[in-house]
């Protein structure tokens, strides 16, 4: 019984250790296999990666180059502003205050509206020409300020574009009288009572209460149009359309630098040293009459005669030219 006993015991150890052995190979194969699986998966993320990199370097450069002309416009309305409130002189030291002031008014008001910010900057410059609306420029929510919103109303009422209607409403509120006759031609109306109330006003100097009686039926007319006709599109597009802005406003003194150097550098040097090098060689491969030299020897000649050394010449230069570029 003993033997017997002993031998089962022995036939269950080796059973035990083959299936140990076996379950290592199984599991030595499928680490194996796991580690080739994550080796392709590695490769493959690599490649993924690579070509992702490769998609934001690209998309990078891409926005980079939108974001400085998208600057650049941006810069361009803003300096309009400013340079036309420095014009009219009606502020002293608070022109950059002021200016300031209507720039931050107009993103605002693009972002509420969905309008492009430069029109509704256009607009606020050429409002800013009218010396009697222009000098409440300075006041939050005066009558400089409704003038812009009543211009941008007007339009998305269908009266014609912001910036026409800041022409018609400038006239009009920088001389009541006769600028009611200018909203008139864009449809906008008044009544025989309204008329007779403004002429009184202007003639009582009370061209501030004049000004707020035509805005008055104007908002009436259209007040809020411009906000309640924007949707989520186009107030999300003028939202990325500012950041790009502001990235590009940042850039630009970049861009100056390089234009700098390439109007006082890079340009004068390829007109000093290239254009007599094309002359050069046109007047080598060609007769004295301007004719091309048909002569193979003449042209081999010419080669090694003038060419060649033009050639060497036009390699030292861009040399030159390619240091001065890294070092600025």
């Amino acid at each position: 019984m003993a033997s017997t006993g002993s031998r089962t015991l022995k036939l269950s150890i080796l059973a035990d250790v083959a299936n140990l052995s076996k379950g290592l190979n199984q599991g030595s194969n499928e680490v194996q296999s796991f580690g080739s699986k994550v080796g392709e998966f590695g490769k493959k993320a690599a490649l993924a990666f690579a070509a992702a990199g490769i998609a934001a370097a690209a998309f990078a450069v891409k926005f980079a180059k939108d974001a400085i002309v998208a600057g650049e416009a941006a810069s361009t309305a803003n300096a309009r502003i400013e340079q036309i409130n420095e014009s009219m002189g009606l502020f002293g030291n608070s022109i950059a205050v002021v200016s300031e002031r209507l720039i931050e008014y107009a993103e605002k008001t693009a972002r509420l509206t969905g309008i492009d910010t430069n029109s509704i900057k256009a607009t606020q410059a050429k409002l800013l020409t009218f010396k009697e609306l222009a000098m409440s420029a300075d006041e939050v929510g005066g009558a400089f300020d409704r003038a812009t919103d009543a211009a941008i109303d007007l339009g998305a009422a269908g009266f014609g574009s912001a910036e026409t209607n800041a022409v018609a409403l400038g006239k009009a509120l920088n001389d009541p009288i006769k600028g009611i006759a200018a909203l008139n031609k864009q449809g906008i109306t008044f009544t025989e009572v309204e008329k007779e109330r403004i002429k009184t006003l202007v003639e009582s100097n009370k061209i501030t209460k004049a000004q707020d009686m035509i805005l008055k039926a104007i908002e009436t007319q259209v007040g809020g149009t411009a906000e309640a006709t924007a949707n989520a599109t186009d107030r999300m597009k003028v939202g990325f359309q500012q950041v790009t802005e502001r990235v590009g406003i940042a850039l630009l003194p970049v861009l100056e630098k390089v234009t700098s150097f390439l109007l006082d550098n890079l340009f004068p040097a390829f007109e000093k040293y290239i254009l007599p090098i094309v002359q050069k060689v046109t007047a080598a491969l060609t007769g004295g009459d301007g004719s091309l030299s048909t002569s193979l020897s003449d042209i081999v000649r010419n080669i090694k005669g003038f060419v060649l050394p033009i050639f060497n010449g036009i390699v030292s230069a861009f040399g030159d030219i390619f240091d001065a570029i890294k070092r600025n």
